[in-house]
């Protein structure tokens, strides 16, 4: 693997109070709480969250089976359908780009399953974000090699699944199978890519809940402190979404 690594982020779209919106209105669709109860703010972070892409071409050898379908007519006069199954075998080749992103600070690994993706990587910059702003960088802690080596099995499934698709597509068929998958690679080029993120903390009943946002985005996820009962749910998140605006001033 060449070690050459280009940094590259994508800058924040949502300052600080867009993203104190989203959550107000991520609030207002999800959150449940005892009547009367208020979430403050603790504080709000914008970083930079570290994510490793890879630039390679894939040559595959696959072997596998596709489906050919003929409907025809009993001799009751009822319609069936006849199933063939074609075995195949062949070569692809696909590039990887920004097919995968594998995150290089695994404390945010899980936020980023749970609903922050995607982001727009058309928008990405070259270089690094001007910090002028104070911005943190997390510090990426997961080597190049570490994250190539952890995201095979992922690779493994979006080809398959890309033969698959051509197949179908090839043979006119609903249903295409790959058996087994040789994959081998020309230069693989990691790159480290800062994506853009908003922490913003609470204190809710003494416990501290920490909601991320997109900062491209403003897709919003995070723990949220639940109801114990349904009575008064609706008044605790009128009361929130009304004093809100006037906390996070």
């Amino acid at each position: 693997m060449k070690h050459q690594i280009s940094d590259a982020y994508i800058p924040f779209v949502l300052g600080r109070q867009a993203a104190l919106d989203a959550v107000r209105a991520h609030a207002g669709a999800r959150l449940s709480s005892a009547a009367g109860d208020v979430l403050r703010p603790e504080s709000v972070r914008a970083v930079y969250v570290p994510f490793w892409r890879f630039r390679t071409t894939a040559m595959c050898e696959y072997q596998g089976a596709w489906d050919e379908e003929q409907d025809y007519e009993d001799s009751d006069g009822d319609w069936q359908t006849d199933t063939d199954r074609h075995y195949i075998s062949g070569t692809a080749h696909y590039d990887l780009d920004d097919n995968i992103l594998i995150s290089g600070a695994e404390e945010y690994t899980d936020s980023f399953e749970e609903g922050l993706f995607p982001y727009d990587l058309a928008q990405t910059e070259d270089d690094v974000p001007n910090n002028a702003e104070r911005i943190d960088i997390v510090p990426c802690t997961v080597t190049a090699q570490d994250a190539w080596d952890g995201t095979q099995a992922e690779i493994q499934d979006l080809l398959a699944g890309r033969i698959e698709d051509d197949l179908c597509g090839e043979y006119q068929t609903q249903s295409a199978e790959v058996h087994e998958l040789n994959i081998s690679y020309g230069d693989i080029v990691p790159e480290c890519i800062l994506l853009p993120l908003w922490e913003i903390s609470f204190i809710h009943d003494g416990t501290t809940y920490t909601v991320r946002v997109n900062g491209q985005t403003g897709s919003v996820c995070g723990d949220l402190p639940l109801a114990p009962r349904r009575t008064g749910c609706l008044a605790a998140v009128a009361a929130i979404l009304s004093i809100l605006p006037v906390l996070w001033q």
